[in-house]
C-alpha cells in the first residue's frame, strides 16, 4: 500500500485511503446512515427501513469487507492536499474520481500490489450492477488479496472473499442490538 501511494502522477493528483477497517457496531451506523437514524437510535436496536434496496449500495452490518481488514476505499487528493474528490454511490457517477491520472493507474496498475476492485462496473454508468453481487459500481472499493496466492494472509483473504461471493447481497440481516 505504501508503494502504491508513492507512484507518481502527472496531472496533481495522488492516491490517498478513505477507509479501512470498520467494525460491525460502525457498519451498521454507515449502513443506516440514509434512514437519518441517530446514533442513540442503532444503539437501541432500532432498524433501518427498506435494507434489502440498501444492499444494493451498502454492505449490512456483518457483511461488509471492511470488517475483514482487507478492504479499503481509496480516494484521489490534490498533491497540495486541499481537495480531493468525493465518490460515494449517493452521487453517481464516479468517473471524475477513475478519470484521473491516478484512478487510471490504479485501474491498471493494483493488482501488482495486492489489490483488486472488489465491485467492478460500467464507467460510463455508475447505476449499473454488472459484478457477480449485483451490487452497484464502487470504483473507489477495493479488497488485498496479495500478489503471491500461496501465502497465509492471501489464502485467507481470498478464501473469505471467495465465500463472500456466494451470500452477498441475500436478504440483509438485521442491524445488531447493542
Amino acid at each position: 500500500l505504501s508503494e502504491a501511494r508513492k507512484q507518481p502522477t502527472s496531472d496533481g493528483w495522488q492516491l490517498a485511503t478513505l477507509s479501512c477497517f470498520r467494525s460491525i457496531n460502525y457498519q451498521a451506523v454507515v449502513f443506516c446512515s440514509h434512514d437519518d437514524l441517530t446514533k442513540a437510535e442503532l444503539k437501541g436496536g432500532k432498524d433501518c427501513v427498506d435494507r434489502n434496496k440498501r444492499a444494493l449500495s451498502s454492505a449490512p452490518p456483518g457483511f461488509s469487507e471492511h470488517a475483514t481488514g482487507f478492504a479499503l476505499d481509496f480516494t484521489v487528493r490534490s498533491i497540495a492536499g486541499n481537495r480531493s474528490i468525493d465518490c460515494k454511490p449517493e452521487k453517481p457517477p464516479c468517473e471524475k474520481e477513475m478519470s484521473t491520472t491516478i484512478g487510471k493507474w490504479l485501474l491498471k496498475n493494483a493488482g501488482c500490489f495486492g489489490f483488486e476492485l472488489s465491485f467492478p462496473g460500467d464507467l460510463g454508468d455508475a447505476t449499473r450492477r454488472t459484478n457477480e453481487q449485483g451490487v452497484m459500481y464502487e470504483p473507489w472499493h477495493w479488497r488485498w488479496v496479495g500478489t503471491d496466492a500461496s501465502t497465509d494472509a492471501a489464502k485467507l483473504a481470498r478464501g473469505m472473499f471467495a465465500d463472500a461471493r456466494i451470500w452477498y447481497p441475500n436478504k440483509a440481516p438485521p442491524c445488531p442490538a447493542k
